[in-house]
């Protein structure tokens, strides 16, 4: 008794996607600036999906409406942070960022200062993401 089995499509499918694995670069341009729009986001709805930034103390406030008016947005006084952000991304890797060196007090908090975390990835942009990343392998 001999059995054949014909596996030449299987490997052709199992060798496609070795080579779209090899450089997901594709998906990673795409991914970075999902991320990129999840992080606006949070400066628009002035928090993330896991709640409203803390408000601003009153002095802060204060001082922003001399300055221009009204108290708000957080975390916009110039617009220089919001402005800043860049993406990046490798064959494996999607990465967005600001080289604005005081975001960093304003994600994290100080001893002064609520975090308020702006560069955090919304679940529905992860799920967005996924999906990206599925269809490119599935193609």
């Amino acid at each position: 008794m001999e059995i054949k089995i014909n596996d030449k499509d299987l490997k052709k499918k199992l060798n496609s996607l070795m080579k779209k694995t090899n450089d997901l670069s594709p998906v990673m341009k795409d991914a970075a600036l999902i991320m990129k729009q999840s992080v606006l986001k949070n400066f628009d709805e002035q928090g993330t999906e896991n709640g409203k930034w803390k408000d601003l103390s009153k002095s802060t406030k204060e001082h922003k409406k001399r300055k221009k008016g009204t108290a708000y947005p957080i975390l916009v006084d110039s617009g220089k942070l919001k402005k800043s952000f860049n993406t990046s991304y490798t064959k494996y890797t999607a990465k967005v960022w600001t080289g604005v060196k005081y975001g960093v007090y304003h994600q994290t908090g100080t001893r002064k200062m609520p975090k308020r975390p702006f560069m955090h990835i919304r679940d529905e942009h992860i799920e967005i993401i996924k999906k990206i990343i599925l269809k490119y392998l599935e193609e």
